[in-house]
């Protein structure tokens, strides 16, 4: 009698999906595994291996049946009924800019008869993203026409990539006289009121002084706004303001007494104090008299 030996054939297929395709830098992707077998037979030891690229990061796992090891990336399956399928999806956070390729490949210990369908892939492209921030502050609150007015501009990168091309416009109200500038980077243009600063590195703070002459009275707001050419996540902490109160001088007079507060009296040592004496005829009686008493008396 002759033996033939029937083998367990199976046809294994793997589906890998995206969510999205493209994403900023530290924003999350859910990724999709899908496993069916398309028989004829039980397939038995299915295993899938999806180990996460560079430029991912772990954060969950669902899978429907067996088990996943973030580590290795191997999805234990188990026994695949013909017509079966079961899903593992993962969540990641993209942590690296760029095309990032996710791979999965199933296998068993069944015999598939058609390998071209057991490995799929997905790409995310990863895009940069920053947080620029801007403050902008003056040395005190109010001043008198003519006094120096100090401004200060902070820009920094909050992150998560380097920001490019960054540029601050500051253009100063025309009742301040420009007087000078200096920056920790870049260069600032008085007439466009443009501080153009370069790059920012993730967490880099730059700084911008602006010194002006005030000429008129009033309230007066000074506005900046910073900008690059990558995409911000946040575009609220882009702007600030500033605001000064300009008030006339008033020259106290030169005989003002700052401590208390009034005219400084004359020295008591040096004035003279004129009174009136009355009539002048009896004054000159009064002494006619005592110069002839006092003859008389050295007569006697």
């Amino acid at each position: 009698n002759n033996t033939t030996e029937v083998r367990n054939v199976v046809d294994l297929a793997v589906r890998k999906a995206v969510n999205v395709t493209v994403v900023d830098l530290g924003g999350k992707v859910l990724w999709t595994v899908t496993v069916v077998n398309n028989g004829p037979g039980v397939a038995e030891g299915v295993y899938v291996i999806d180990k996460l690229p560079v430029g991912l990061g772990y954060v969950s796992h669902n899978a429907a049946v067996g088990s996943y090891n973030k580590d290795t990336g191997r999805w234990d399956i188990g026994t695949l009924n013909n017509g079966q399928s079961v899903v593992l999806t993962i969540t990641t956070t993209v942590i690296n800019v760029g095309k990032i390729t996710n791979v999965a490949e199933v296998n068993s210990t069944s015999n598939d008869t058609n390998k071209s369908n057991n490995k799929n892939k997905s790409t995310v492209k990863a895009t940069p993203l920053v947080d620029l921030v801007i403050t902008k502050i003056s040395n005190k609150q109010e001043y008198y026409i003519g006094d120096k007015v100090i401004w200060i501009i902070k820009v920094k990168n909050n992150g998560p990539s380097k920001a490019v091309n960054t540029y601050v416009i500051d253009k100063m109200p025309k009742v301040f006289k420009y007087i000078s500038s200096s920056s920790s980077k870049g260069s600032y243009n008085k007439n466009t009121g443009k501080w153009d600063i370069g790059n920012l590195t993730v967490g880099e703070s730059v700084t911008l002084k602006i010194i002006t002459k005030a000429k008129m009275i009033g309230f007066y707001t000074n506005y900046v706004i910073v900008n690059n050419t990558i995409k911000e996540s946040n575009y609220s902490n882009n702007k600030d303001n500033a605001t000064v109160k300009v008030i006339k001088n008033n020259t106290p007079p030169k005989n003002h007494d700052p401590k208390k507060g009034k005219p400084i009296e004359p020295n008591k040592h040096t004035s003279v104090s004129l009174r009136n004496t009355g009539n002048p005829l009896i004054l000159v009686l009064l002494a006619i008299s005592v110069v002839a008493i006092n003859i008389f008396r050295r007569k006697n």
